[in-house]
């Protein structure tokens, strides 16, 4: 995709989309792809979508902070 003349400036955005979320009652926000949100994973016994997430994490497709997870099971502990 050639983005050379897509100008745009963000601070400019919230009034150019308000009427638009206004219109539909839309609950936005927006922040830039360096944001890196930390969350928290909450783990059952079945570590395949822990494993799913630590590996999306990893190679960035999940762009986050995990700096904790929660089991109620002791299985899930050789992840960490």
């Amino acid at each position: 995709m050639d983005l050379t003349a897509f100008d745009f400036d963000l601070k400019e955005f919230p009034q150019w989309f308000k009427p638009i979320a206004e219109q539909f009652a839309i609950q936005w926000r927006i922040t830039t792809s360096q944001y890196r949100p930390r969350v928290a994973i909450f783990v059952s016994k079945y570590d395949h979508c822990l494993v799913d997430l630590l590996y999306r994490q990893r190679i960035g497709e999940l762009a986050c902070e995990i700096p904790l997870m929660i089991s109620n099971h002791p299985d899930g502990k050789r992840h960490c």
